[in-house]
């Protein structure tokens, strides 16, 4: 189930939910911005949370 964000309420708009989307988010919080980070998957990480089993 996706939830419903009103993107017009963040001053930053982070595409991607992989390490750099990540990482990029811990920046933006350690500055004070109002940020949301949008993904496609239904949990962060991009291609390292797949683990080849």
């Amino acid at each position: 189930m996706c939830a419903q964000t009103n993107i017009n309420n963040f001053e930053v708009i982070v595409i991607g939910g992989g390490q750099a989307g990540m990482a990029c988010g811990w920046h933006l919080q350690r500055q004070g911005r109002d940020f949301v980070i949008l993904d496609a998957q239904d949990r962060p990480g991009g291609v390292s949370s797949f683990s080849v089993q």
